[in-house]
């Protein structure tokens, strides 16, 4: 039996995350990350954060986001009240768009992405 997540998983999970945000179903999960987020980003609004959300998922995808994926095996669930359960996928890379190295951490749920955390990694 193979170990949780699979390379595919980690693959799909990141493009049904870029999906979700294309086609507008997306939501900042925890807004006590919402401010360090936006400072991270430098988006000048809420438009301005998913136009940039979508860049960075558009970078994992084609970074192999099974070799970003950074989360446990399998995956944690959250504990947020609003999340509860929710499976966390957070991955890590060097993004060409922030130049410096990004970790995004987020939750997908039938085809939304629930934002959880995005900020340089540490």
């Amino acid at each position: 039996m193979h170990q949780r997540p699979s390379d595919r998983e980690c693959y799909n999970k990141a493009k049904d995350a870029l999906k979700a945000v294309k086609d507008g179903n997306r939501t900042v999960a925890l807004t006590k990350h919402l401010q360090e987020i936006m400072q991270f980003t430098g988006a000048p609004d809420a438009d301005g954060l998913w136009v940039i959300v979508e860049a960075l998922l558009d970078e994992l995808c084609k970074q192999r986001p099974e070799k970003c994926y950074v989360g446990k095996h399998p995956p944690e669930k959250s504990y947020e009240e609003n999340l509860k359960d929710l499976e966390l996928w957070p991955f890590r890379w060097q993004s060409s768009l922030l130049r410096r190295e990004v970790y995004l951490k987020f939750c997908v749920k039938r085809d939304y992405l629930f934002l959880v955390d995005c900020h340089e990694n540490r």
